[in-house]
Parts: structure tokens; C-alpha cells; sequence
């Protein structure tokens, strides 16, 4: 992963990091992929889908692409009590309609 660290009083080094990040959006955007399937592959709603795996391919080719009500049915239960690695490794603190 890359180091985000530097010195808020270096604008030098403020805009070298602006300029690493923008050039490589892209690896930036696997990367920060590939650590929340890492965080979050054992929930249930990927395990669904990717059986524990990390892999970015395969999640681009198995997890359908939804909005609200397609999760919806997890949310509901999250809310009902249920534990929050249903949909999130982290806990669930808040849910704001």
C-alpha cells in the first residue's frame, strides 16, 4: 500500500503526493479494492458471491452490481438485531434513512 504520510507544512511534498495518486488512480483504485475485500470477505453478502476470496476478478465477474433494495434484505436485519457481518466487517454503529 502506499504511504499516505507527509508533512502538512511541505507543500512540496503535499503536491508530489497529489501527483503520485492522480498518476496512478487506477492501481490506487485496486488497491483500496482489494484491502476492503480483504477486510471484509467473511461477511455474509460476500461470501455469497466470492466463498472467502479476495480476488479482484472475481469479484468484477461474480458480485452483481445493486442499489439500496438489493441489500436491503441485510439492512433490515441489521436492524432487527442481527450482527452487522452481515454486510460489513466493521461494526454497525448507525443506519440513516
Amino acid at each position: 500500500m502506499m504511504d499516505l504520510r507527509f508533512d502538512s507544512q511541505d507543500d512540496k511534498a503535499g503536491l508530489q503526493l497529489i501527483e503520485e495518486l492522480t498518476a496512478s488512480a487506477k492501481k490506487v483504485q485496486k488497491q483500496v479494492l482489494v484491502e476492503i475485500l480483504t477486510r471484509n470477505a467473511e461477511t455474509e453478502y460476500l461470501q455469497r458471491f466470492l466463498s472467502g476470496q479476495c480476488d479482484v476478478d472475481l469479484f468484477k465477474e461474480k458480485v452483481p452490481l445493486v442499489n439500496y433494495e438489493g441489500i436491503k434484505p441485510y439492512i433490515d436485519r441489521i436492524a432487527k438485531g442481527e450482527p452487522s457481518h452481515l454486510l460489513s466487517a466493521e461494526p454497525i454503529s448507525e443506519l440513516l434513512t
